[in-house]
């Protein structure tokens, strides 16, 4: 069938030729000279004075125009690939991606292109080997030869056998792409690829997915602690194994990469239809425009097309003021495939102002036992009537985009960077008010846990304050509610330090237990050992040294959220008092062999993380056991541990408490 479609095409293609060739001399002159003589025909009265008049006067024009103002047009690669036959064996993701690859292909000048998807929705790489094995005609057949695809019932043999492949392509189902355990059939499937395609040279290419939108409702995305960048990062580890482990794959799409580049531009987080499926334009383009660059090498700024079309109530048309930020994130994720590298239309944040401390708030901070030589007041550029919610956008809501009644009762400022207010910072508001600080790891991204309110008349800033944040703003509101004014915004200042380490009094450091180990609980702490076996002599005790775990009173950590040390400075939670907490350490600073002891009645729980601002799940309980030796179990998959310490009986925690508390390190 498909050489009898080629005949009636090469039939045509004669027919058109010797059509051409019928063209008089005549015919051609009229059509070339009405061409050359467009831009003077108004200023000639004749038709023979205007071919001669015309051909001197615009050889004289151009001769002037390309000696003067007319630069050279750039020259348009050719593109060398002129065949190019895929086949993918993958699911929804690989159908998203070889939408529009045809076009692409097309568009640039190939000859002859074939592109292929055996589909199955949610298809994994053991669903694959099982279908292999029982040679199972399970696939729709996605196969588009002429520009639009045609679907049947086939299987993978059937396909791998259809035609002589250039490239095959294989993937790994979304929720386990970055989940290097799921593919124990990977050499299988391999093996059957080699063993069954009709091309022996054909190269086999791994398609690196994407992670999912960071609000996806996907099931899968708890594999990743529903958080977009470990689910990323994780999809990069595995196309590394890939590479690492498996001679016969040949290469990696970077479609995930692309992805995530364009994430960090002004477009932002929303290049799925539901989640987690490439949108109907901007993501089956760029997804399929990674697959052309990856397999040609071809500069997608000379590509031209793109799609412009609905079809039955969906429109596929990619707005061409997106084209710029597409390509640079397609060019540069082929060129780095394994790290993200931020848009150049990144969005712009204006470099922050300040002003001169006024008298009273050189009063102020004086007061407070803060230096005022050592700050300046930062311009919040606050917007009368309008406020932030960090659980559903970073967009400032306002009464020209929202109907909310309650807009009149907030006044808020500009979105800051961690640049914008360094530690030291510190926050003022007046008695009778009262601030939200918004936070957004990312501008594109929801916040899960939006900060609370604030009505403490000081706050410093610390590494706490912001956490894993990247940005923060801050609404601002009166604590009994009415409608805000300019005048307002005189009761909430910002002052941020114009030195590199500003002076904090001791009155406004967060409290800490200092770390003495006394002779005698060291010596106590023997006996404890002793009993246990875990030393045996006092002078064994000299191996080890005390570790400082750098306790924090009124904060724990809750691994099963994220990373970030919970405190009055960023939650309204009550059991805060509740808890001393520890700063987050490696395994380097706790080494196997590590002695954690904690007294009778108090308890603490090692909060674990594989990775930081990631989720766990299960979280670790709380342990009460006397001493505990660490070893590899202990610290199993995590690279990073806390603590929260607290009593048995739910009390108040002081700094007096974390002496029941003890880490002893083996010295090196």
């Amino acid at each position: 069938m498909k050489k009898l479609t080629s005949l009636v095409a090469l039939v045509l293609a004669l027919t058109m030729v010797l059509c051409a060739c019928n063209t008089t001399p005549a015919e051609s002159t009229t059509d070339s000279t009405t061409t050359s003589t467009t831009t003077t025909e108004a200023t000639t009265p004749t038709p023979t004075t205007t071919e001669t008049t015309t051909a001197e006067t615009t050889t004289e024009e151009t001769t002037t125009e390309e000696t003067t103002t007319v630069a050279p047009e750039p020259t348009v690669p050719e593109l060398e690939t002129k065949s190019l036959k895929v086949l993918a064996i993958g699911n929804s993701f690989s159908e998203d991606a070889t939408a529009f690859l045809w076009d692409i292909c097309d568009s640039a000048g190939m000859d002859e292109i074939i592109i292929a998807n055996l589909y199955i929705g949610g298809c994994s790489l053991d669903t694959h080997w099982s279908n292999m094995q029982a040679n199972a005609a399970a696939y729709d057949y996605q196969y588009n030869e002429w520009g639009s695809f045609n679907k049947s019932k086939k299987s993978i043999r059937w396909a791998l056998e259809d035609e002589e492949w250039d490239i095959i392509t294989i993937q790994q189902v979304s929720q386990n792409s970055g989940m290097t355990e799921t593919f124990g059939n990977l050499q299988n499937i391999l093996d059957y690829i080699k063993q069954y395609s009709k091309n022996p040279d054909a190269k086999i290419y791994w398609h690196m997915t994407w992670a999912y939108q960071q609000n996806s409702t996907h099931s899968g995305f708890a594999n990743y602690g529903k958080d977009q960048m470990t689910m990323y990062n994780a999809i990069l580890d595995a196309g590394k194994y890939v590479l690492e482990n498996y001679e016969d794959i040949d290469g990696v799409i970077p479609s995930g990469t692309a992805v995530q580049n364009l994430r960090t531009s002004d477009f932002g987080d929303k290049v799925t239809r539901d989640g987690y499926h490439m949108s109907w334009s901007t993501g089956r383009y760029m997804t399929a425009l990674t697959w052309f660059h990856t397999f040609t090498g071809y500069p997608v700024e000379y590509v031209e097309w793109y799609p412009t079309h609905s079809r039955a109530g969906i429109s596929y048309a990619v707005n061409p003021d997106d084209l710029d930020v597409i390509r640079e994130s397609v060019t540069n994720a082929v060129k780095d495939p394994f790290k993200v590298t931020t848009s150049q239309f990144a969005p712009i944040v204006e470099p922050v102002k300040t002003t001169a401390l006024t008298d009273a708030d050189r009063k102020l901070l004086k007061d407070a036992g803060f230096n005022p030589d050592e700050y300046a007041v930062l311009d919040l550029e606050m917007h009368v009537q309008g406020y932030y919610d960090s659980s559903s956008a970073s967009t400032l809501t306002t009464k020209d985009n929202s109907t909310a009644a309650n807009v009149v009762n907030f006044n808020a400022s500009r979105i800051f960077n961690r640049t914008d207010i360094p530690f030291g910072s510190v926050i003022s508001v007046d008695a009778g008010y009262q601030y939200r600080p918004e936070a957004w790891t990312d501008l594109s991204a929801k916040t899960a846990s939006r900060p609370a309110n604030v009505s403490d008349a000081l706050v410093v800033v610390d590494k706490d304050w912001w956490g894993s944040f990247s940005y923060r703003a801050f609404n601002l509101s009166a604590v009994t509610t009415k409608t805000m004014t300019a005048d307002d915004n005189a009761h909430f200042r910002v002052y941020v330090p114009t030195v590199a380490n500003p002076t904090i009094p001791e009155g406004q450091k967060k409290p800490t237990t200092a770390l003495v180990t006394s002779g005698d609980q060291k010596a106590a702490d023997f006996e404890v050992l002793a009993k246990l076996g875990v030393v045996s002599s006092a002078s064994d005790m000299t191996k080890y040294n005390v570790f400082d775990w750098k306790p924090t009173v009124a904060s724990y950590y809750n691994s099963s959220s994220n990373s970030t040390r919970i405190s009055a400075a960023n939650s309204t939670a009550t059991n805060i008092p509740n808890f001393i907490s520890s700063d987050i350490f490696q395994k380097k600073d706790l080494p196997v062999g590590t002695i954690i002891i904690v007294d009778a009645g108090y308890q603490y729980r090692p909060e674990g993380w594989t990775k930081l601002d990631s989720k766990t799940s299960p979280r670790p309980d709380n342990v009460d056991a006397n001493v505990v030796v660490v070893n590899e179990g202990w610290w199993g998959s995590y690279a990073y541990r806390a603590f929260n310490v607290s009593a048995i009986a739910t009390k108040t925690m002081t700094a007096a408490d974390g002496a029941h508390f003890r880490i002893y390190v083996p010295k090196a």
